[in-house]
């Protein structure tokens, strides 16, 4: 779950505890997301959001399928629902942290991760300010790589099974909103912990160590 902090300027996600049991995994080489995508939100934007997620995940050969929404497979261990939403109710204080993306597990149905449009774009023009952005013609691409990398860590999240997060690269639980932003990918790669866990597979769920 991710959270932003307007006068920080910085990302913050939720973690939630998670507990390890006993279970075989094999070696993660594909996600299927049953993609829906609000009619608001730009076709160009969709097409960088969904390049973006995809980019990060192959840097661990893990290829995203992309299906309709309308698609009636059954749940499976490699499928979930995106549903990238105009927008969630926003908290009564905006200089406080608020929710940009989000996991969500129910029984005998694709787990969803929600993600919120309004808060990426309000994401985009905070960091556009301090960072000293005056390209504005570039606002729809940084939009549609806020949201692909939002996407990518819930996916992260879907295949590791844990809510827990890592101390560096795409699951950790802080990001400066610049950084976010950035067009350069720099920083967003899966750390090396769950990199090594998804090629090896495991015998035992993935949970990050406490922090």
């Amino acid at each position: 779950m991710y959270y932003v902090s307007p006068l920080l300027g910085v990302l913050l996600l939720s973690p939630a505890p998670a507990r390890a049991q006993e279970r075989e995994s094999p070696p993660v080489s594909r996600v299927e997301v049953f993609l829906t995508v609000a009619d608001t939100l730009p076709g160009a934007v969709r097409s960088v959001m969904m390049a973006e997620a995809a980019a990060i995940w192959r840097q661990q050969e893990v290829a995203i399928e992309w299906l309709p929404a309308s698609d009636a497979r059954s749940p499976a261990p490699n499928r979930l629902r995106a549903m990238v939403v105009e927008r969630r109710p926003m908290p009564t204080r905006v200089d406080g942290p608020f929710a940009v993306g989000e996991l969500v597990r129910s029984a005998n149905s694709h787990p969803i991760a929600l993600i919120s449009i309004e808060r990426a774009e309000w994401l985009v023009a905070s960091a556009r300010s301090s960072a000293g952005y005056e390209l504005t013609a570039l606002d729809e691409q940084r939009l549609g790589v806020v949201l692909g990398r939002a996407l990518a860590h819930e996916i992260g999240h879907f295949l590791l099974g844990t809510h827990t997060h890592a101390r560096s690269g795409l699951m950790r639980p802080r990001f400066d909103a610049v950084e976010f932003t950035d067009l350069r990918q720099g920083s967003f790669s899966l750390d090396q912990d769950a990199a090594a866990w998804l090629r090896t597979g495991g015998d035992r769920k993935f949970v990050y160590a406490r922090r």
